[in-house]
């Protein structure tokens, strides 16, 4: 493990001795290999044989559940940090604890002036990022639960809290331990940094001596607690002030002392009388974040110096004071996620609240999260073009703030009428990377009305409810346009003709990952065969409720007859994607023209509601005829799925609600495609009289999970075989075939069959072998007759009465060893 995580090095010559010492210390233990290996990757021999040294001589462990050497490859890890930054990001991560929120990392570092070479707090965010990758690239950290936040083991940050407390003099008292008690285990005169989290305390000391004091954060959980006025009188030097979950109806007249200090959070809380914060004239950062207050006092403006105000989730936030905002003319970065929206439309002498007009005063703002009722209301000459992150939602459609941590800047724009896009939403539109536009009207070309530059910066673009858009991009061979897009939603475009219209240049859509479309009744394609093989990145493709659609890839239009022709004879690859659902599209007869098609990555298909979609690929002049159930009986019907398309690596089939589906599989396939299927689900297909042809079993080896609801002619599940399949059986599997036919769904663990009235057995002439079956469920399933001979009890539960049975499993089913639920009956 050691010399896979360090590379090549660790078998150099001089090193390989050093390095075998050091992954024998480790005696095994995981969590000090990785941290050593990936500290000691890019070090000069003397710091390998220094590490070395130190891990035979470990420090000794006072954490019970700490090898002591784990603590001292943890340390070692720490001290070959590159720098004091590092070493300081790491101890305060773990002072946060699992899961930190890494905007509270920024307000810290930048309260505690690390980013003092940053000149920005975007800039301070952007180093703050560089040193936590480097951070968990030596597995000091980890990923959190998303990217807004970081996470740590528990033996890392317990070695983590030791060393800050040595290096740092940090203190963390959590549970049961009193402040008042802290001066037991370290003078409360030597502490930097203090961490009080959720403590069980009812009270504070009227005073705080601790004059280094630099970091104080109180995560509190009795609302009882109070602050004693003078409790700050002794941390005169406190750079970073953090009291969360507090009810506080005024702050404490000793907080106007702290003149170092630049970080203020009281986040969570419910306050009354803040209005004291205005005599901070330093702080530099504000956070209210999820606090109950319901009007910004207007002692807030007099913060000069702010550069970042946090006002997201105060939900009862209704007055911000007239021209406070503008007074705060260095700021930088605003919060309103889901906060304070009401603006007033201008400035006038009897305005009650903010105007959005303010905003043209902030000339450092870099980052705004906002919310506007009505678009009408920002002003024309308002300018975003600063902005290097924002979320400005735009109506009141939108519920959900979330969003990739890749996303940097999102418009969401609600629109109940048509409008003139003026200058401010121009430059929105062109600056965007996620964009959604709900109830657009007065627009046909999105590409040609919106932004004439190809919509460079996008990479989200969601369209719903637009009644007069033709085309999301029209005759664009001379643009580069949606160099960047990855996705693509459009729902309810209901005058929707294509979504390209003309030949497209090769950067167009090519890093198109996601395609959605649903209830767009005048679409009859979704892409057009030069298009489709330009997506080589497309990863998920679904259809949804498209009235007209007849056909997913259809041929172009013909430019030239050579063009044409090449478009029909050559095979369409999608080498990336991995699901494609198609639902409820009642007039597709195929997916394509029989050119041949590979899904060589496709994971997960599913197809349901399309009661003319009988064949996946087909020739002209057969898919594109719908025959009647009359004439089914007496017409061939070809299989769905043919030789000419490839799944080999799908994992999951549900194909239902396909009224005319005759057969799914034909008796000749592609390779390996279909051996990989886990989960096959087939329902609501009256006209399937049998699921899978006899040849197709081979193909079945990795099956799982096998649900067959509601198929009114279903007979069989599998084709009865012929003398010839028996022999191909016995020829290819040899160890399956004995005396008699018999097949091995050797991995099937469940098998549910619900509502077949006509269905008799599972494979006549034939015995399936389910050796890893748990549990079967078959109801009203009336013509079932053939029993297996062997079976072993079972546990039926019906409500509370438990009772061992002994049964018979339905079906020619043989071998069964293992089920551990069974359910026969007729109802369910």
């Amino acid at each position: 493990m050691f010399k896979k995580m360090v590379g090549d090095r660790a078998e150099s010559g001089e090193l390989q001795p050093t390095g075998f010492g050091i992954a024998t210390e480790c005696k095994g233990l995981p969590l000090a290999i990785a941290t050593l290996a990936k500290a000691l990757k890019n070090k000069t021999l003397p710091e390998w044989k220094s590490a070395l040294q130190r891990m035979k001589s470990p420090s000794p462990s006072n954490f019970e559940g700490i090898h002591a050497k784990v603590y001292t490859a943890i340390e070692v890890s720490y001290n070959h940090l590159g720098s004091e930054e590092l070493k300081r990001t790491f101890l305060l991560s773990s002072l946060l604890g699992h899961n930190g929120f890494i905007q509270d990392l920024l307000k810290y570092g930048v309260g505690l002036g690390w980013f003092s070479q940053a000149s920005t707090i975007e800039g301070a965010r952007n180093d703050l990022l560089t040193l936590i990758s480097d951070l968990k690239a030596s597995s000091l950290l980890l990923d959190g639960s998303d990217g807004g936040h970081v996470d740590v083991h528990d033996v890392i940050r317990a070695v983590a809290l030791s060393i800050a407390d040595r290096d740092c003099h940090a203190l963390l008292l959590a549970g049961d331990r009193l402040l008042n008690e802290c001066s037991d285990e370290k003078a409360l005169n030597d502490l930097k940094w203090i961490r009080l989290e959720y403590p069980n305390m009812n009270e504070l000391p009227d005073v705080l001596e601790s004059p280094q004091l630099t970091l104080f954060c109180l995560y509190n959980k009795y609302p009882s607690l109070e602050i004693p006025a003078n409790f700050f009188n002794g941390t005169q030097r406190l750079r970073v002030l953090d009291l969360t979950r507090m009810q506080i109806s005024s702050l404490p007249s000793s907080i106007s002392l702290l003149r170092n200090l630049r970080t203020l959070c009281l986040d969570q809380g419910l306050l009354g009388d803040i209005s004291i914060i205005g005599e901070l004239k330093n702080l530099e950062v504000l956070s209210l974040l999820r606090s109950d207050i319901k009007m910004l006092p207007r002692e807030i403006g007099q913060l000069t110096r702010l550069k970042l105000l946090d006002l997201s989730g105060c939900s009862k936030l209704k007055v911000i004071q007239p021209r406070v905002l503008a007074s705060m003319s260095r700021l930088e970065e605003l919060y309103l996620e889901n906060s304070f929206n009401r603006w007033e439309h201008d400035e006038h002498e009897s305005q009650r609240n903010a105007s959005l007009a303010e905003l043209k005063q902030l000339k450092k703002l870099t980052a705004l999260v906002i919310r506007i009722r009505d678009v009408k209301m920002i002003p024309e000459d308002l300018s975003f073009e600063k902005l290097e992150r924002c979320k400005i939602f735009v109506g009141d459609a939108w519920n959900k703030w979330d969003s990739s941590a890749e996303i940097s800047r999102i418009l969401k724009l609600q629109l109940r009428a048509s409008i003139s896009f003026d200058s401010s939403l121009k430059q929105l539109l062109k600056m965007s990377e996620e964009l959604h536009l709900e109830g657009l009207k007065g627009v046909k070309n999105i590409l040609y009305e919106l932004d004439s530059e190809g919509f460079q910066e996008l990479k989200h673009l969601y369209i719903h409810n637009a009644p007069d858009i033709q085309h999301i991009m029209k005759s664009a061979a001379l643009h580069n346009a949606f160099p960047i897009l990855e996705v693509l939603s459009i729902r309810n475009l209901i005058n929707l003709e294509k979504i390209c219209y003309g030949r497209l240049r090769v950067t167009s859509f090519c890093k198109l990952r996601i395609i959605i479309v649903e209830c767009c009744d005048q679409l009859k394609m979704l892409l057009s065969f030069s298009i489709a093989r330009q997506l080589l990145q497309l990863q998920e493709i679904g259809v949804a409720d498209c009235r007209n659609m007849v056909e997913i890839m259809m041929e172009g239009v013909i430019v030239a007859d050579g063009l044409a022709e090449e478009e029909r004879s050559n095979k369409i690859s999608f080498p990336n994607l991995q699901s494609l659902v198609l639902e409820g599209l009642s007039k597709l007869t195929r997916f394509c023209p029989e050119n041949g098609i590979e899904f060589p990555n496709l994971i997960h298909l599913e197809i349901g509601k399309c009661p003319i979609f009988k064949t996946f690929t087909s020739s002209p002049g057969t898919g594109d005829i719908a025959v009647s159930s009359e004439k089914a009986e007496n017409t061939y019907a070809p299989p769905f799925f043919n030789e000419k398309v490839a799944f080999p690596q799908l994992e999951r089939l549900l194909i239902y609600r396909m009224g005319n589906l005759n057969k799914i599989w034909a008796d000749q396939l592609d390779g390996d495609s279909f051996c990989k299927l886990k989960v096959i689900g087939i329902g609501w297909c009256e006209m399937l009289v049998s699921i899978f042809p006899f040849s197709m079993l081979e193909r079945l080896q990795r099956l799982n999970d096998l649900l067959i609801p509601e198929c009114d002619s279903l007979e069989e599940i599998v084709e009865a075989p012929n003398a010839s399949h028996s022999q191909a059986l016995a020829d290819t599997q040899p160890t399956l075939v004995e005396t008699d036919t018999k097949f091995v769904f050797s991995e099937l663990t469940g098998l549910r069959l619900h509502r077949l009235p006509k269905l008799k057995g599972f494979c006549h002439r034939m015995h399936i072998i389910c050796p890893s079956l748990q549990s079967l469920e078959v109801f009203e399933c009336e013509q079932v007759q053939v029993f297996a001979s062997k079976f072993p009890s079972f546990q039926r539960i019906n409500g509370d009465d438990q009772r061992e049975i002994q049964i018979q499993c339905p079906f020619s089913v043989s071998k069964v060893r293992s089920v551990k639920t069974l359910h026969v009956g007729m109802h369910y």
